[in-house]
């Protein structure tokens, strides 16, 4: 595998002979079944291979050490967009900013900010068939720093 730290992806891909000639010759692919998180699923054969169904393995460099203060510490990822929006003069109007072309903003000027948006992939419902990056819900610093400053982060341990 290496010895860079590196996110390596495999599948098993079969081949058979046709067992002597008795049967066709056959090619068949075992890939992850639950690519969602990238090797989460137990795996599945198919006739045809997905590059978007390999299972994931991460290597590491052994000797890193997890600094002292950082030990046994939380850490908190936000995506300032989808976080607070605490300074609503600042967000596009409607129609004006988008993610992706030919799209429009979905969340923007809305004032239900936990509505379900809409699933891209069509699997879950709502489906907004391949409809990538195109909401915008107006999170900035301004409400990141309003969440500090109210405890939130305290809150949460």
């Amino acid at each position: 595998m290496g010895s860079q730290p590196t996110i390596l992806y495999y599948f098993f891909e079969l081949n058979d002979n046709g067992f002597g000639g008795c049967s066709p010759a056959d090619q068949d692919f075992y890939t992850d079944d639950d690519p969602k998180f990238y090797g989460g699923g137990r795996g599945a054969m198919s006739d045809a291979y997905n590059d978007q169904k390999s299972f994931q393995i991460t290597v590491y460099d052994p000797a890193f050490d997890v600094p002292a203060w950082m030990q046994q510490g939380v850490v908190y990822q936000i995506f300032p967009d989808r976080f607070r929006d605490g300074d609503a003069s600042n967000d596009p109007a409607a129609g004006r900013f988008f993610y992706g072309a030919n799209s429009a903003i979905v969340r923007s000027n809305s004032a239900d900010w936990n509505a379900t948006m809409c699933d891209p992939r069509n699997v879950a419902s709502p489906t907004c068939n391949k409809r990538y990056s195109d909401n915008f819900y107006g999170g900035d610093l301004v409400g990141i720093t309003q969440k500090i400053n109210d405890g939130y982060f305290d809150n949460l341990g």
